[in-house]
C-alpha cells in the first residue's frame, strides 16, 4: 500500500478501510444511489450501506450552515 501512498502526497496515516469509506462517502455525496453502493462495496446487508448515505447527509447539513446568510 505504501508505494501507493507516497506518490499520491497523502500525508496521514491511512489504511485500506479508510480509502474504502473515503471513497463510499464522497460517491454518497454525489448522490450515487444507496443500492449501487451497496453493489459496489459487496454489503450483503443494505442497513450497512446506509450508514455512508447518513454521513454524507450530515456533511451535506454542515456545508448548508457554513453557507447560510
Amino acid at each position: 500500500m505504501a508505494k501507493y501512498i507516497q506518490p499520491s502526497g497523502i500525508t496521514k496515516r491511512i489504511s485500506p478501510h479508510s480509502l474504502r469509506h473515503t471513497f463510499a462517502t464522497q460517491k454518497a455525496e454525489k448522490g450515487v444511489s444507496t443500492y449501487q453502493l451497496q453493489e459496489w462495496l459487496g454489503h450483503a446487508n443494505l442497513n450497512t450501506t446506509q450508514v455512508y448515505i447518513h454521513l454524507a447527509k450530515q456533511s451535506g447539513g454542515k456545508v448548508m450552515e457554513q453557507t447560510s446568510l
